[in-house]
């Protein structure tokens, strides 16, 4: 009688999750035959297909993405098998949350299974499986990460360190974003889990979190400079997680440059000054990346740097921006702030996120040609009429506002939090933090698709969120299957 009592509520947790699951790929279902196009960024969605393609490694972003549109696409060559593998890993991500909500916050069946529903289910989670972009795949690589750090805070094993930090470095492969999370997490993660009261075992833990985090690193850094040594054909002396980071933090910081900070080398006020747009213009710092005439580009002419990854330029840059840094600490804070800011201007935020998508914006006719010839798609030459997802996303444009001041919510909640599921918590709360602060201080401009893992966070915040200081009964968790 006790095992069939005992085994009654790992019956009911298996049927919640198969129902879930379902009504998931049916919604999925009629979403697909609703708007089964795929679309581009153009830009990146390039660089991901040449990846695929010809096994192009960029110096400035993670090269995984690429990899994963060839083989979901190796047998066919169409890219329909993308938009669906995509759709499975929003589901995918959608169910963890279930797994989440009721293995770790002992969360109501009802309520997790429709914060399940409403992460597979809204336009700003919907609309990234339908393009050529790593939103969905950084997605389920950051619920993995989080499902694995809440599995190790909860067991307090020493081996769960090790798929923590091989999800991370999968994470990171795919997105460089994750990389602080990742950092963060080897120190904290040992740290909230055991506490100071425990030295010995805190110092195991440490060790191991910190020698997996080394080995997982030095050999992606290793792999990543193998790859891209082969593709630009250009000697790699040292491993390094991007080659363009110093270009990225110039850009990033350009609005607080001074002629000082550049080394003299080069004459920082002339750059400066011929730098169009004008570097003091704050929502330039994009286009000084990657417009022919901005900074980036002017620096490169400047040190006259004809090695294909412009690496004396891109040292140059990074020097830069290190003396700009040192010299005013608080200049990333302010422009983080202004960033985050601008999107609750109205007119910015509309042609942001329009601009994200795509809208009123046609392909080069070299994209389109490469479309045609590896892909077998006829792109058309006139910028393609937004779908039915693209105006659901437009319509949701004041929940993207909310996002950018809604996820400080979640640190106030973190102390409200019911004792029993606070340390869990806590990691959400950390990690819901970086992103949302993350989509303000490292963006360039107001980037709308950057908040998406924001909204999976705070969805997942939402549903954790427990009020009642009350003993969690074993029975309502996942776990007790």
């Amino acid at each position: 009688m006790v095992g069939a009592a005992d085994s009654a509520p790992a019956r009911s947790s298996r049927l919640l999750f198969v129902w879930t699951a379902l009504i998931i790929a049916a919604a999925q279902a009629v979403l697909y035959l609703i708007d089964p196009r795929p679309r581009f960024y153009f830009g990146d969605s390039e660089s991901y297909l040449a990846t695929a393609v010809f096994d192009f490694v960029p110096p400035d972003r993670s090269y995984l993405y690429g990899y994963v549109i060839k083989w979901a696409t190796a047998w066919s060559g169409d890219l329909a098998w993308l938009v669906l593998l995509q759709i499975a890993m929003l589901s995918v991500s959608a169910l963890f949350v279930l797994l989440i909500l009721r293995r770790h916050f002992a969360t109501g069946p009802v309520r997790a299974a429709v914060i399940s529903g409403a992460v597979a289910v809204l336009p700003v989670h919907v609309l990234w499986t339908r393009f050529v972009l790593a939103e969905s795949a950084a997605l389920l690589a950051l619920t993995t990460f989080l499902l694995a750090a809440l599995e190790y805070v909860r067991r307090r094993s020493v081996l769960s360190l090790i798929p923590l930090h091989v999800v991370g470095v999968i994470g990171i492969a795919i997105r460089l974003v994750m990389l602080p999370a990742v950092w963060l997490a080897a120190i904290a993660l040992p740290l909230l889990a055991l506490g100071i009261r425990r030295p010995r075992a805190l110092a195991i833990h440490l060790i191991v979190s910190l020698g997996c985090m080394g080995l997982c690193h030095g050999l992606y850094c290793w792999d990543y400079a193998r790859r891209l040594e082969r593709s630009s054909s250009v000697a790699i002396p040292r491993p390094s997680y991007t080659y363009a980071s110093g270009f990225v933090w110039l850009s990033l910081l350009a609005p607080r440059l001074q002629a000082e900070d550049f080394p003299a080398e080069v004459d920082g006020g002339a750059l400066l000054r011929a730098s169009a747009p004008p570097v003091a213009n704050f929502r330039s710092r994009e286009a000084q990346r990657w417009v022919d005439g901005g900074l980036v580009n002017q620096l490169i002419q400047a040190v006259d740097d004809d090695d294909a990854l412009h690496r004396r330029a891109e040292a140059l840059a990074g020097e830069a921006a290190r003396r700009a840094l040192f010299r005013d600490p608080f200049a990333l804070i302010d422009l983080g702030l202004r960033t985050l800011a601008d999107y609750w201007d109205d007119e910015q935020c509309r042609w942001a996120t329009r601009r994200d998508l795509m809208i009123g914006r046609g392909p080069s006719p070299g994209f389109r040609e490469m479309l045609r010839l590896d892909w077998g798609l006829e792109l058309a030459a006139e910028p393609v009429p937004p779908g039915p997802l693209e105006d659901a996303y437009l319509a949701m444009r004041w929940y993207l506002v909310f996002l950018t001041a809604g996820f400080l919510l979640v640190p106030l909640m973190a102390l409200a939090q019911d004792h029993h599921t606070r340390r869990s918590f806590w990691v959400l709360t950390v990690v819901t933090i970086y992103y949302g602060l993350a989509a303000g201080f490292l963006a360039p401009a107001v980037i709308p698709r950057y908040l998406e893992p924001v909204s999976w966070l705070l969805l997942v915040a939402l549903g954790a969120f427990r009020w009642r200081v009350e003993a969690l009964p074993q029975s309502q968790a996942l776990s007790s299957t």
